[in-house]
Formats: structure tokens, C-alpha cells, sequence
């Protein structure tokens, strides 16, 4: 692990006045070492993020690409019912598509597709 050089900051001597540069430089290392605890905060909660995503998040999406599955099948088989004109089918087709062809982007192993 690679050391880390810190800088020693000499307290002041406290029978001298405290000029607006020392107080400025004050004020930037204290916001150096809260930005540092929210940090170090932000990588304690990466992977209670993880865990969160993958108990709730991804389950979700399996459903919404099952549904999207769903659409894809049922926009082929709409332009198969009577009563559709040729111009009228293929916004259907076109659809059915460009979902498939989405569908197969993301979940290329898919045969029925």
C-alpha cells in the first residue's frame, strides 16, 4: 500500500493574530478532510448500493424484458387478424422489428426471436 505524505500543519502561535490567509487556508483543510468522510461514506454504502440493485432492480428489468418479449410477439401475430389493410400491417410489422432487434441487442441468445 502506498504511503500517503500528509502535510504538517504547525498550529500558530496563539499570541500572534490569526491573518485572513491562515484563516482561509484553515477553512480549505477543513473542507478537504469533510470531503475526505464523504468519501470515505460514499465507498462504506457502494455495496449495500450493489446488494439494493440486485434484490430489487434486477428482477424488475427481467420482468420488463419479459414483457418486452411479450409486445414483440404480440405485435407479429396483429397483422395476421383479418380485416388489416397492407399499410395497416406493416406499422405492426415494423414495430415487431425494431423490438426484436432490440430484444436481441440485449439478450442476443434468444432462438424464438
Amino acid at each position: 500500500m502506498p504511503t500517503r505524505n500528509a502535510i504538517r500543519i504547525v498550529p500558530a502561535d496563539p499570541a500572534r493574530p490569526v491573518t485572513p490567509q491562515r484563516k482561509r487556508f484553515n477553512s480549505l483543510v477543513r473542507q478537504i478532510e469533510q470531503a475526505r468522510q464523504g468519501l470515505v461514506a460514499w465507498q462504506d454504502n457502494i455495496a449495500l448500493f450493489a446488494q439494493a440493485h440486485a434484490q430489487l432492480q434486477v428482477p424488475m428489468l427481467q420482468g420488463l424484458q419479459a414483457l418486452r418479449r411479450r409486445w414483440a410477439f404480440a405485435l407479429d401475430a396483429a397483422p395476421a387478424r383479418k380485416g388489416w389493410t397492407r399499410d395497416q400491417r406493416q406499422t405492426p410489422q415494423a414495430l415487431a422489428c425494431d423490438a426484436a432487434g432490440e430484444l436481441l441487442h440485449t439478450d442476443g441468445d434468444d432462438a424464438q426471436l
